[in-house]
């Protein structure tokens, strides 16, 4: 299953970068900007870094310097949370903003979520989506319906791939050629 996968080992991963015009004569000091970005690894963060800081601040790579790159690690693994993504998307006919809600166990994870949901239901590629803020939100603070129905209280589901039992002993098989079951391939 490719939800598994997803869950396992996400491709995005969450980085941290700093950098900075490089210093000169009439600038020894300048202004240090960090950037928090989703990204397949530490080059693709470095290049997206440039890319909205030359929109931002007209800095470009040649001019510049990059101080650090960290990848940011999820200090609680295995505890689910619900994630608020505010992003704008490029389309075909103009650039949209958006509020997305997932629910996942990291924050990368939730990043390929957001990022395989907007493939899928706007023909949006990763690289005409912008994440403007991302945050951890508290169940009282969820406001799409799709992950409300996950916080209700004793919530269980149903095993799907029971095998059902025979009600007599006479009607039970010892021995069959093929499992009972209610999977159906």
């Amino acid at each position: 299953c490719l939800c598994n996968q997803i869950d396992i080992m996400p491709s995005i991963k969450y980085y941290v970068v700093v950098g900075r015009k490089k210093p000169t004569p009439t600038d020894p000091e300048p202004k240090i900007y960090r950037l928090r970005v989703f990204a397949k690894n530490d080059v693709r963060a470095r290049s997206k870094f440039w890319y909205h800081i030359a929109n931002f601040d007209r800095i470009k790579n040649a001019h510049g310097q990059i101080l650090a790159v960290h990848r940011i690690k999820d200090p609680e693994p295995l505890r689910i949370k619900n994630f608020g993504f505010w992003l704008k998307y490029q389309s075909r006919s103009g650039v949209h903003n958006m509020y997305k809600e997932y629910r996942a166990l990291s924050i990368e994870v939730a990043a390929q979520k957001l990022f395989n949901d907007m493939a899928g239901r706007h023909k949006a590629k990763a690289d005409n989506v912008h994440i403007v803020d991302v945050r951890e939100i508290s169940d009282h603070e969820v406001k799409r319906d799709k992950i409300k129905q996950f916080l209700a209280p004793g919530l269980k589901f149903k095993n799907p791939f029971k095998v059902p039992r025979a009600a007599t002993k006479r009607a039970f098989r010892v021995f069959t050629k093929r499992p009972i079951s209610t999977r159906y391939y």
